[in-house]
């Protein structure tokens, strides 16, 4: 009998060919699945680095921030006269009627501030740098969101602007002398007299940063949250859809308009949201929607 050797040999062809198709086939889907899953990971990347931005940042920056001004060599010099002026208004203000005490205040700090003249802006350049390098890794750096996501990428770029500008609003704060008049009056106010330049650094710090929070507090702290609920918002409805959903949403293009910096935060968010409408449930493109006015009424 003979055998079919080349009907053999055809099956076996065909077999190792459906083989090598099939590894080529799971190797693509995993290839694609691997790629959801980072994105899946950096967007719960984002939304972490944002929550901890909104926890640590003012906390870290504030005292971070008033301690290089405070402590920079240009202004060692002039502590030792700051100190004299400053104790002998602590002394006079409390030998004074309570009556008298708040016109003293403002003469007594003027004074103070002209001891001081002018603070160089350099003081605080390399911890601004040091906080634009962190503020950069937590968010740009973590997203491999273009151009799939649009919607991601442009919420994404807009945090990473708002958080240059208020590094820049609480960088001034130190660098103002109307705010030292304000730390200067606090102090005096006290009436405890210091016993040495490092005290008086160490008392400039604690009052330089809690003036810090306090405006930070009163105007930041309201679009901060609302910062943080839009990424919350967003994020969870990309992690709520399934990789399948989510391959499909890789291969929509939406156009959004290029990002200037010179934009309004309201129209970045507004421009975002065109690309959200195959993410978000109507409640969602409702409540992110209230959001946006709700940042929007806080900025006009």
């Amino acid at each position: 009998m003979e055998f079919p050797w080349q009907e053999i040999a055809s099956a076996a062809n065909l077999l190792a060919s459906l083989s090598v198709f099939s590894g080529i086939i799971v190797y693509k889907l995993e290839k694609s699945d691997t790629a959801i899953y980072n994105v899946q990971r950096a967007i719960i990347k984002f939304r972490a680095n944002v929550q901890a931005l909104d926890r640590d940042f003012r906390t870290e920056l504030f005292s971070e921030m008033a301690a290089s001004t405070i402590y920079a060599d240009s202004l060692s010099s002039i502590y030792p006269k700051i100190l004299s002026e400053l104790n002998n208004s602590i002394k006079e203000y409390q030998s004074l009627s309570r009556k008298k005490q708040d016109a003293f205040l403002k003469t007594a700090s003027v004074k103070l501030i002209k001891l001081i003249g002018a603070i160089p802006t350099s003081v605080s350049t390399p911890l601004v740098l040091r906080t634009e390098d962190r503020i950069e890794e937590l968010i740009k750096e973590s997203l491999p969101f273009t151009p799939h996501f649009a919607g991601l990428e442009r919420v994404a770029t807009t945090v990473y602007h708002l958080y240059f500008q208020l590094l820049n609003k609480y960088r001034a704060i130190c660098l103002d002398l109307k705010n030292w008049e304000v730390v200067f009056k606090n102090i005096i106010c006290n009436e405890v007299v210091l016993d040495n330049v490092e005290e008086l650094k160490y008392t400039l710090c604690i009052h330089l940063a809690a003036l810090q929070n306090t405006i930070a507090a009163e105007h930041d702290q309201a679009d901060i949250d609302i910062v943080v609920k839009i990424v919350n918002l967003i994020c969870n409805a990309y992690l709520s859809k399934s990789t399948h959903e989510l391959k499909k949403l890789r291969k929509s293009k939406v156009s959004l308009l290029p990002f200037e910096s010179s934009d309004t935060y309201v129209a970045q968010f507004t421009e975002a949201q065109k690309a959200f409408r195959e993410v978000l449930s109507r409640d969602e493109e409702n409540a992110y929607s209230n959001y946006v006015k709700e940042f929007e009424m806080n900025n006009q």
